[in-house]
């Protein structure tokens, strides 16, 4: 069984995150809030799906159709013109009544069986069939079976011997027999039943008894050998955990646009430098614009190529620049990214650029719709690229 400490457990349920699936490292397998957080950072990196956004059920009493109320449309400023063209995309959607049913014709009735007609019994042949004596007859079950048995005994009994020979017509075929019917009712003689034979016994084999012997004769006397003495391993010390590897709190979002214009900007940026730029340098700055938005100042790029200003200094010399910080409101990397210490109410953003495709992934201290308008406000950004270098 699979446990979890209530506050992880909270954390988890937060973020959409089925905690079964986790593996615990707490004493005894429990799962911590590292655990989740653990989890949460490998999300934001790619190497693990997201988990889905509930969507909220319609409500049990709506038919699909959104009815809007023309006096009220009018109400607030809405011309006739207008009006007239809501109310005939309201008809159009409305689904239309089904075709009534045509009622259903009554099934004729089946006609009455014709009557059988009586035939007369052939001849069977000159021999005639000896009468078998009557037996009591048995109800129910048993009897029907017992006939039965009897039956089939009969037919494959040898025919008896007839006491006269009686001459065929020569002018008369040869006709075969009458097969007997398949049911026989109660009424009807049956034929006795055949006393059956026990098969004979078969002789068991009798073992005889097996006499106990005394328990100095079934125990083995051994010789007892001193074994030579091994020096135990000196134990392993267990590993110490890496350090400096902290785990991220807060809020995670995520998002994902696509970027045709900011790829192009991209392609035409590296043929005027004549050097490869980072996406996430570039992201970067778009997020510097967007900063306001999370009510932070100071955006710390983890890329290793520059520090970040307000102002985008595209020259080669700045492009191979100065080493990243490792503090700052808001850390912006491309990589592996847990290395560094969350600063208390510091936000961590991941971006990557792949196919034309933006993802963008939040995790931190930040409040919902500010985080969501921080992630749109850095895809419009990049959506007209000329801004960033305005």
């Amino acid at each position: 069984m699979t446990t979890i400490l209530p506050s992880a457990q909270t954390l988890a349920e937060s973020n959409g995150i089925d905690w079964y699936a986790l593996r615990g490292t707490g004493e005894g397998g429990v799962i911590t809030e590292e655990d989740v957080l653990t989890h949460l950072a490998a999300i934001m990196m790619g190497h693990v799906d997201a988990p889905l956004t509930p969507v909220d059920a319609p409500p049990p009493d709506w038919n699909g159709v959104i009815d809007l109320d023309p006096a009220m449309l009018q109400a607030a400023g809405m011309d006739q013109e207008t009006l007239q063209m809501v109310g005939e995309a309201a008809a159009s959607l409305r689904p239309a009544a089904p075709d009534p049913v045509p009622a259903a014709e009554p099934a004729p009735e089946p006609a009455a069986p014709p009557a059988p007609v009586p035939t007369a019994a052939p001849n069977v042949g000159p021999d005639p069939v000896p009468a078998v004596p009557a037996a009591p007859s048995k109800g129910g079950l048993s009897g029907l079976l017992g006939r039965l048995y009897g039956r089939q005994d009969t037919e494959r009994a040898p025919a008896p011997a007839q006491p006269h020979a009686v001459p065929a017509a020569p002018n008369l075929p040869a006709h075969p027999p009458v097969p007997a019917p398949s049911f026989i009712p109660a009424a009807v003689v049956s034929p006795a039943e055949s006393p059956t034979t026990a098969p004979p016994a078969i002789p068991v084999p009798v073992t005889p008894p097996e006499v106990e012997r005394p328990l100095s004769e079934r125990v083995p006397q051994s010789t007892p050998v001193s074994a030579p003495s091994v020096p135990l391993p000196a134990p392993t010390p267990a590993a110490a955990p890496a350090a400096g590897v902290t785990a991220w709190r807060g809020t995670f979002m995520r998002r994902s646009d696509p970027v045709p214009a900011y790829t192009a900007f991209k392609t035409q940026l590296e043929e005027v430098l004549g050097t490869t730029v980072s996406d996430t340098l570039l992201i970067a700055h778009a997020a510097q614009r967007a900063a306001h938005l999370t009510g932070r100042a100071h955006v710390t790029y983890l890329d290793g190529q520059a520090v970040l200003t307000p102002d985008l200094p595209l020259r080669q010399a700045a492009l191979r620049g100065r080493p990243a910080e490792r503090s700052g409101d808001i850390l912006i990397g491309g990589g592996p990214v847990t290395e560094f210490a969350q600063q208390p109410g510091g936000l961590l953003l991941t971006a990557d650029v792949h196919d034309g495709l933006l993802s963008l992934s939040l995790l931190g201290e930040v409040d919902v719709q500010q985080g969501a308008a921080f992630l749109a406000a850095i895809e419009r950004l990049l959506q007209r690229p000329i801004a960033l270098l305005l």
